[in-house]
């Protein structure tokens, strides 16, 4: 199983690596700018939830975390690609299959953060027989607009 903690902290850190990556990117700029918005998105929440403590419980957790990590890392090298430095027929050949992966990688970002948001959900609902200290999903008021805002179109 994989540790929520630690994936929350590797995801943080590709999250950066991908912020700093798009900064020099030559090719494929405004998607790579909009896989950048959605794992800084995936990055705020996930700190959001380390920090009340939800994202480090549940196997289910761990393990979207961590399918969500590996997705990031595919993303993270994705963008460092439209960073090099070719040729001119090598560019427009590489562009376009970049521009198709990167498109792919968004949509895989967003598969992975709703199956991560349904696992964190299934961790928070309330058990049918212990209805007493466990906290409820309204108490967690930002989970509905992350949920919203995955499931929102691309600009």
């Amino acid at each position: 199983m994989a540790d929520p903690v630690a994936s929350v902290e590797t995801i943080v850190r590709i999250a950066l690596a991908i912020s700093e990556a798009v900064g020099t990117a030559q090719r494929n700029i405004d998607q790579c700018k909009d896989v950048q918005t959605q794992v800084s998105i995936a990055r705020d929440s996930l700190m959001v939830l380390q920090r009340k403590g939800l994202a480090d419980k549940g196997s289910a957790v761990g393990r979207a975390l961590g399918n969500l990590k590996k997705t990031l890392r595919r993303a993270l090298e994705l963008v460092r690609a439209c960073q090099e430095d070719q040729g001119f027929v090598q560019r427009v050949l590489r562009a376009e299959d970049l521009s198709s992966q990167l498109r792919q990688v968004k949509q895989d970002i967003l598969q992975e953060l709703s199956m991560a948001t349904f696992a964190i959900n299934a961790h928070m609902a309330p058990d049918a027989h212990h209805h007493h200290g466990q906290r409820q999903l309204d108490q967690v008021p930002f989970l509905p607009s992350l949920i919203t805002c995955l499931h929102a179109p691309l600009v």
